[in-house]
């Protein structure tokens, strides 16, 4: 179906980029405070159907399934993808412009064509994910969110009120809390953030450092909003989300305690963008880019392009160096860079510019007089033309005189010669003296005439004869 919206075969209101949402896209809608359906209060969606929601990512113990999200309670399950239940379907776009910018999933195995691995949006992961402290904390460097290094830090499942307990204890130091006294049992979102959508038993990134990871369910500190008596869970085996009460048989869940979320990267990088050095003009489209980006908490993790600060490249992994084309109309172009953090944050537009100046100058119209001339009596060549150029405004002329050898005798160089669009008159004089101040033998005399503008575009050379008497 979102293929025939890209198709035209459906409405796609002017776009043909849809696709159908990946799991943590899907999920973003949810708000844990409400339900019936557990969108965030004033949302403006029509026909929010109370059911199952399909994301375009695959379950990762088997590909004959694939996560859903229930949108009456806000849960996330799976289905065969095949089965005669029908699910719904909500299109997404983009998804690069928001406050807050969604990681990947982790799935890099495309199951269909528009599924979660073909797409792989999202924010990729840092590299590395995970730092061991070395002190029973791990650091996602994706969130920016301490973990404690065993995931089993009580040794032994418990209902939710303990497990909060548990944290307070920690806190207070009746529990090994290395240091820190600002654990609390994760969030629904926080637990979720560790989950690897390619993975399961457990569903945690590879080369994660963390131990005695249970297979089992985790308790979250969000309560189920319809009924107080439950509260959400993850469950590490498969990486499902739900709900169940807080007490009584079987409500047995484990305690993974979190740090941080002061510490989480909100703040965007900072940095610079330089081209060809700082020129102030170039004759070609092609360009180099000097990068600077910095951000001192998550880190620079890429950057995209753009020579109109509207339609900008896909995002890559940020370096210092860049080759890049401008556009190829004539007059000052800019070029505007985005950098991220590894935390999702994008930084304004930043921005340099340089003069484009890809049209050469034009030498017309010369001439010249006495000619000949007797320089001995003290009377000068004068050698006149029209320069005009598309955008320097001032040029350099050199004109080179030749004898009827063909021998160079004399170099005559200007600077900052008016060149405008509309053409300039220009004076030349050669008192007919060599390269050495020595005057030269009578004889028929070649002037050649070059011009450079600012861009180091260089005329077609004109010429003319002088006689020396």
């Amino acid at each position: 179906y979102v293929a025939g919206m890209n198709a035209g075969t459906y409405p796609n209101f002017g776009y043909t980029d849809w696709r159908l949402p990946n799991i943590n896209e899907l999920e973003s809608l949810i708000d844990a405070e409400r339900w019936g359906p557990a969108l965030p209060a004033g949302h403006p969606f029509t026909n929010v159907q109370g059911f199952y929601y399909w994301s375009s990512t695959s379950y990762a113990d088997s590909s004959f399934y694939a996560w859903l999200v229930n949108m009456y309670y806000g849960y996330m399950s799976s289905s065969v993808k095949s089965s005669d239940a029908s699910y719904c379907v909500w299109p997404v776009r983009s998804g690069q412009n928001g406050s807050v910018q969604l990681p990947k999933t982790g799935q890099t195995t495309s199951y269909a064509t528009g599924d979660d691995g073909d797409w792989e949006r999202g924010v990729a992961w840092p590299v590395p994910r995970f730092t061991d402290q070395g002190n029973g904390t791990v650091t996602d460097n994706l969130t920016g969110l301490m973990w404690t290094k065993n995931a089993n830090l009580p040794g032994t499942y418990k209902t939710w009120q303990p497990a909060l307990d548990y944290v307070k204890g920690m806190n207070a130091g009746t529990y090994s809390n290395f240091g820190y006294t600002d654990w609390r049992l994760p969030n629904r979102k926080e637990l979720q953030s560790l989950i690897d959508r390619s993975r399961y038993n457990p569903a945690l990134p590879s080369g994660h450092p963390f131990t005695n990871v249970q297979g089992v369910s985790c308790w979250s500190s969000t309560s189920y909003a319809s009924s107080s008596v439950y509260a959400w869970f993850v469950g590490m085996y498969y990486g499902s989300v739900a709900f169940y009460y807080k007490s009584g048989d079987y409500s047995y869940d484990y305690v993974w305690p979190v740090r941080g979320g002061g510490e989480v990267d909100t703040t965007p990088p900072t940095g610079s963008i330089i081209i060809n050095n700082n020129a102030v003009w170039t004759k070609t489209t092609a360009v180099a880019l000097k990068l600077n980006c910095t951000d001192s908490e998550s880190g620079c993790a890429d950057m995209r392009f753009s020579n109109d600060n509207i339609n900008f490249t896909d995002w890559e992994p940020f370096s210092t160096n860049k080759p890049w084309v401008l556009s190829s109309v004539d007059g000052d172009e800019w070029v505007y860079v985005q950098y991220r953090d590894w935390a999702g944050n994008s930084s304004e537009s930043l921005f340099d510019s340089i003069n484009l100046d890809t049209t050469k100058p034009v030498v017309k119209g010369v001439s010249d007089s006495p000619d000949p001339f007797r320089h001995h009596l003290g009377e000068v060549s004068k050698i006149r033309f029209t320069l005009l150029d598309n955008l320097s405004g001032t040029c350099k002329v050199q004109t080179k005189i030749y004898n009827s050898a063909n021998t160079l005798v004399r170099t005559i160089k200007k600077n900052g010669v008016s060149c405008p669009a509309g053409g300039a008159a220009v004076l030349l004089k050669w008192d007919g003296k060599d390269k050495n101040g020595v005057l030269v033998p009578a004889g028929t005399y070649t002037y050649k005439i070059q011009a450079t503008d600012n861009a180091t575009n260089k005329s077609a050379i004109k010429q003319g004869t002088v006689g020396v008497e």
